[in-house]
């Protein structure tokens, strides 16, 4: 049977390559079983924007016609590539399928991030992007190994994480504490002491985990059976994306080498879901999280049963807060603001209830007792209101980015200004269908509030919704450079109206 090839950009809609760009129902049995095998390895929550495609039912535009309410499958914010195997509905032979999550703001929009927040360089002869899966399927390995260089460099602050071991001793010498229960038998007997020595060692669950990464995305690039092979001429390897390693990471895959090599990895989903960290360790957690996505994503190219499937996919949800994290703490530095680190940003709330729990504010600026803070959301924002939906932001955010000024002006210092940042549609439909259009700049009337919740009396700390305006449509063939130059135009918009807002 042929193989089908379904793409979208992330959180757009799902549309078959062909002349026919509407979904079959092998199409569509392609989409959900890649849900299922990706919710069952990465434990995926009920929140839809943490799905990798789910559906929706919505009015939709139809030629010149009146929308019409259809149900679509829409991707969610991961992008990346999969190929998959699975018998056919009608019981006769198996189908086969490639999907392709790309950036909904193009390929350009996301190498120019990219060299931004991770330093990766792209030598393109004419500063164009490559449109090949097999460029953009090498982008994404290229990224999670610069992701996990990134994460294993905050990590290693204190060296590698250890665990006291309780080793025992019987022989005619002790070493450390005499057991003297232990003895009792052993001296009658053989006139033997039993003693216990407590040692450091390294904690196997989390090494081998990072190590195991480590392996994983230190290979080319990875083949349909799971295997490796040789870079060509094409591959973004040999067309100038590189980047050098820090020395305490090196240092730290030259530690879990020596240790580890070899050994086959048997850790299981049970065991990573009991790992406790200590608070000196506690910066290991967001590199072990990470390492665990790469493996349980390595583990979908196993044959399990008579599915296969294949698959990278990456979360534009980190780097999109990254990239924010980073620009904030460059517009605003000149003027004596600091962005607290991720460290920083992690609280303990209810301490000794059975409801306590972490909250961690994506994006905090402190001056001088005053704060800024932001939650970073990487989901469709097109700033626009209809009948058929109140607005693009989603009530659980709303809430939580209350609660989190809410805590910080109570247990830090007064907040001056917090709110949502989003990268921010320019142009597409309404739910009606109707074309919309905005300026590279937003009507600050509709998106900011003077006051917190809308009541005077919170005269204080200002609400906000800002982020990036950017474009869906960018022009294929826009290079690098000219999408980083519009790019950083809207930056510094953005910063600019953050500015005027916490001057008023």
């Amino acid at each position: 049977m042929a193989e089908s090839k379904i793409e979208a950009r992330d959180c757009n809609l799902f549309y078959k390559v062909g002349n026919d760009k509407s979904l079959g129902k092998n199409d569509e049995e392609a989409i959900k079983r890649l849900c299922e095998y990706f919710e069952n390895t990465n434990s995926v929550k009920d929140a839809d924007d943490e799905k990798i495609a789910l559906l929706q039912t919505l009015r939709f535009p139809y030629d010149n016609q009146a929308p019409a309410v259809q149900t679509r499958w829409w991707a969610g914010r991961y992008i990346g590539q999969a190929q998959i195997a699975f018998p056919s509905p009608s019981g006769r032979g198996s189908c086969y399928a490639t999907i392709s999550i790309r950036p909904r703001f193009g390929e350009a929009f996301l190498l120019a991030v990219l060299e931004d927040v991770y330093n990766i360089k792209v030598g393109l002869q004419d500063g164009k992007v490559s449109k090949s899966e097999e460029w953009f399927s090498s982008l994404l390995n290229v990224l999670r190994r610069r992701m996990w260089v990134e994460k294993c460099a905050k990590a290693n602050r204190y060296g590698l994480p250890r665990v006291n071991v309780k080793r025992d001793q019987q022989g005619v010498s002790f070493r450390g504490t005499l057991d003297v229960r232990r003895t009792i038998m052993p001296w009658l007997t053989k006139k033997e002491v039993c003693s216990h020595v407590y040692e450091k060692t390294l904690d196997d669950t989390l090494c081998r985990i990072v190590y195991e990464a480590y392996r994983i995305l230190s290979r080319n690039v990875i083949n349909n059976k799971g295997g490796t092979r040789k870079p060509k001429n094409n591959d973004i390897s040999q067309q100038g994306v590189g980047f050098s390693i820090p020395p305490t990471v090196q240092d730290t895959i030259n530690a879990l080498n020596s240790q580890y090599k070899g050994i086959v990895f048997d850790i299981t989903e049970h065991d990573y879901q009991r790992i406790r960290y200590k608070s000196i360790y506690a910066s290991w957690k967001p590199l072990v999280d990470f390492s665990w996505d790469v493996i349980r994503n390595r583990k979908l190219s196993y044959q399990v049963a008579d599915v296969q499937t294949d698959c990278v996919f990456v979360d534009m949800a980190e780097i999109w807060e990254s990239f924010l994290r980073k620009k904030l703490g460059e517009g605003f530095a000149d003027d004596g603001w600091r962005v607290l680190s991720v460290e920083e940003c992690h609280y303990r709330i209810y301490k000794g209830t059975f409801y306590e729990r972490d909250i961690i504010p994506d994006i905090i600026l402190e001056k001088d007792g005053k704060y800024m803070v932001f939650d970073a959301k990487y989901k469709r924002m097109r700033g626009i209101k209809t009948s058929g939906k109140q607005s693009d932001v989603d009530r659980s955010d709303l809430f939580q980015i209350h609660a989190y000024i809410q805590f910080v002006q109570h247990h830090l210092g007064d907040v001056l200004v917090g709110g949502l940042l989003y990268p921010i549609t320019r142009r597409g439909l309404d739910d009606e269908g109707n074309v919309y259009q905005h300026s590279d700049d937003i009507e600050t009337s509709l998106y900011h509030s003077k006051h917190l919740f809308g009541y005077e009396r919170n005269h204080e700390t200002r609400f906000i919704i800002d982020g990036i305006v950017c474009d869906e449509n960018q022009n294929d063939d826009s290079s690098v450079a000219e999408i980083r130059e519009q790019m950083d135009r809207n930056i510094q918009s953005m910063i600019n109206r953050i500015k005027n807002v916490i001057n008023l």
